[in-house]
């Protein structure tokens, strides 16, 4: 497709973007858990041999959370880049485009995978849907992008 026909795709509905949310989230918890894996083992390769009787130090928790923040946002950002479709958004048959239909810029994939989640996690992101004019959500705004519906047999 061309991205004139993409450009007249109709937006994706909250059900499915929710659904596509719920599939990436679990998606998600498998990278967080790489990540803490790997933090306990340099904590552990850091801090080790403990002596006797002490015990390990906890581990600094806003450089952890901030890194499993990045990881997660690299996901959405690597998957973007090429087709504008994360694995969720590909078994629901959705892309991530501009409102012309081309795909996004790097500044725009970065912009939304580090404002998205704000966004969510308020709920107003995703309400703000139901009352815009154009059904967008709020991170779809302030990024000036788009999630529509592709095709059936377009991927």
């Amino acid at each position: 497709m061309t991205p004139e026909e993409f450009s007249t795709l109709p937006k994706a509905s909250i059900f499915r973007r929710l659904a596509a949310l719920v599939y990436d989230f679990l998606l998600m918890l498998a990278i967080v858990f790489i990540c803490g894996v790997l933090a306990v083992i340099i904590q552990y390769l850091i801090y080790s041999p403990i002596p006797e009787g002490q015990q390990m130090p906890p581990l600094p928790w806003v450089p952890v959370v901030t890194a499993l923040w990045f990881a997660n946002a690299w996901y959405f950002v690597y998957c973007w880049q090429k087709r504008g479709q994360t694995l969720a958004m590909k078994a629901w048959r959705m892309r991530l485009q501009q409102p012309n239909g081309s795909l996004t810029t790097t500044k725009q994939r970065w912009l939304r995978a580090l404002i998205a989640p704000l966004s969510l996690a308020s709920v107003i992101g995703l309400l703000w849907k139901l009352w815009d004019k154009n059904g967008d959500c709020l991170h779809d705004k302030l990024t000036g992008t788009r999630v529509v519906l592709l095709p059936k047999g377009v991927n």
